[in-house]
């Protein structure tokens, strides 16, 4: 009688549905690095489309009042925070030679979600999608955007305290072998990826909350 071999499933490649959707992410952020072009006339020609269909296209909201700048001055705690920003924004994270990484990843987050750092990305991306739009259901559009506006300007600043801190573990471990950097590094891919899908959402709503909840329904989102 012939030998047969045992049946083997195949392995599985991925444990958790999380696992299987970050790596769905990056399989997609480079093939948009690598076809920037094609997919930027792809987007183009859909907003044609709209705009063809007569779907209005919605004036830009009139920009923010402006306010006074508060005096530069020095705040003495732990993480070394300063006001350099106008007094709608919350003073400014900075980095210094002695700041605790930990301490301050935690506080970016708390910053930019109100909450501390996420297990899963997807949780966070899935949260400020449904923050946003519920702020457009609820506010006018024209306070909406605004708030908007200011939520984007202060993703920049926590983007840019982010990789500053970055490059600060780097420089106190060249090697790159305490779990420090690792953790930077993991903290500002997220939030910039988070205030990636903010800027998207951004594009879309100018032309509407129709338009966002269309693109999503479709999965035309980056982060999807």
């Amino acid at each position: 009688m012939a030998y047969k071999p045992a049946s083997m499933g195949r392995r599985r490649k991925y444990n958790t549905p999380e696992e299987a959707h970050a790596a769905h992410l990056e399989q997609k952020r480079q093939y948009y690095s690598r076809n920037k072009k094609a997919e930027q006339r792809k987007s183009r020609k859909r907003y044609e489309h709209m705009i063809a269909e007569g779907r209005p296209k919605l004036r830009r909201p009139p920009p923010p009042k402006a306010v006074s700048l508060k005096p530069v001055q020095e705040v003495p705690t732990e993480l070394s925070i300063i006001v350099t920003a106008p007094a709608s924004f919350k003073p400014r994270l900075r980095v210094a030679p002695n700041t605790k990484m930990d301490i301050l990843i935690a506080a970016l987050w708390k910053r930019l979600m109100g909450t501390t750092p996420p297990r899963f990305l997807l949780h966070a991306q899935k949260s400020r999608y449904e923050a946003i739009m519920n702020m457009f259901e609820t506010l006018s559009h024209e306070t909406a955007m605004s708030r908007l506006l200011q939520m984007t300007a202060e993703g920049k600043v926590l983007v840019d305290t982010a990789w500053k801190a970055m490059k600060e573990a780097i420089r106190r471990d060249p090697s790159q072998r305490s779990p420090e950097v690792p953790m930077v590094v993991c903290a500002h891919r997220e939030i910039e990826q988070i205030q990636g899908l903010t800027e998207e959402c951004k594009s879309y709503l100018k032309m509407g909350i129709s338009s966002l909840e269309e693109a999503h329904r479709k999965k035309w989102l980056c982060w999807q």
